[in-house]
């Protein structure tokens, strides 16, 4: 059977994301978080969890140097990852 180290949960925990360029020039991008790695926090605290390690992942990335939008698309209940979408200003 094959397991998950601390590492690699800690990193899933961290989420991920990919850009993109729409075709009017805009940088894109999407980040998703497992649904259950922050589970044992409250809603508002879920929310800012989400929200610092999208603003670390953009900044470690240099992909939005003006700043940023962000909205959720997908809560997880579908994939079971929260998804957000993006755009820098």
């Amino acid at each position: 059977m094959m397991g998950v180290t601390p590492y690699q949960s800690m990193e899933l925990m961290s989420g991920t994301g990919t850009v993109g360029r729409t075709e009017n020039g805009e940088t894109i991008f999407n980040f998703v978080v497992p649904e259950n790695a922050w589970s044992h926090l409250d809603e508002e605290s879920l929310e800012k969890q989400h929200d610092w390690l999208i603003s670390r992942w953009v900044g470690e990335k240099d992909i939005c140097p003006d700043g940023y939008t962000v909205e959720v698309t997908d809560d997880g209940g579908d994939v079971g990852m929260v998804v957000y979408e993006g755009k820098c200003n």
